[in-house]
C-alpha cells in the first residue's frame, strides 16, 4: 500500500526513471535491465528506486541478469562465487544501484541509507562488509539481492532453480 500510496497519491514523487539525472540511453539501458530481473525482484527494485528518488538519491540501475558465460568473464578477485556455480544474477535475483554525486563519481555515503531500506525490505546489501571470495576479500558496494526465504546452497539444487535459470534465459533472449 505505500508503494501505491507513493506512486499515485503522492505527485510530488519523482518517477523511476527521473529526466535530470539520465541520459535517453541510460533511461533505455535501466529499463532492459529491470525487464532481465524476476518479476518479484522487477518489483522490489522499482519500490526502492522510488524510495530513493523520492529521499534525493539519484540511484540507477546498473547490472542485473547476467549468463553463464558473463559471469565466466568476471576476475576471480571481484566474485563470491566459484566459477561455474550458479548466483544470484544468473537468476534475476542480484542487481547493482549506481549511485553518483554531481561530479559523477560514486557516492560512497549515500549506499549506507540505501542499503538500510533494502534490508528493512527483506532484501540483501553487501556492500557493508567484506566477502570472502575464492579469488580473495573484497567489498561489493552497488551489490543488492532479493531472494525471501531462499538460500543460495539450497537453491541450486532446488526445482525452482532449474525453472528460474529457464526464465531468466527466456527474459535475456526476448530483451537482452
Amino acid at each position: 500500500m505505500d508503494l501505491i500510496y507513493d506512486v499515485i497519491l503522492k505527485p510530488d514523487v519523482p518517477k523511476i526513471i527521473p529526466e535530470f539525472t539520465m541520459n535517453p540511453y541510460q533511461k533505455g539501458q535501466e529499463k532492459k535491465n529491470l525487464a532481465l530481473l524476476e518479476p518479484s525482484t522487477a518489483a522490489f527494485v522499482k519500490g526502492i528506486l522510488i524510495w530513493c528518488h523520492a529521499h534525493g538519491i539519484p540511484a540507477m540501475l546498473g547490472e542485473t541478469y547476467r549468463s553463464e558465460e558473463e559471469a565466466k568473464k568476471i576476475p576471480i578477485t571481484r566474485t563470491a562465487i566459484t566459477p561455474g556455480r550458479l548466483d544470484w544474477h544468473q537468476v534475476g535475483r542480484a542487481f547493482h544501484l549506481i549511485i553518483k554525486d554531481k561530479h559523477g563519481q560514486i557516492d560512497k555515503p549515500m549506499y549506507t541509507p540505501v542499503g538500510e531500506e533494502v534490508r528493512k525490505r527483506g532484501g540483501v546489501w553487501l556492500g557493508d562488509h567484506v566477502i570472502h571470495g575464492p579469488g580473495g576479500d573484497f567489498v561489493d558496494l552497488a551489490h543488492f539481492e532479493y531472494h525471501p526465504g531462499l538460500v543460495l546452497w539450497q537453491y541450486r539444487k532446488s526445482p525452482l532453480a532449474t525453472k528460474e535459470v529457464a526464465q531468466a534465459e527466456k527474459r535475456a533472449a526476448r530483451y537482452g
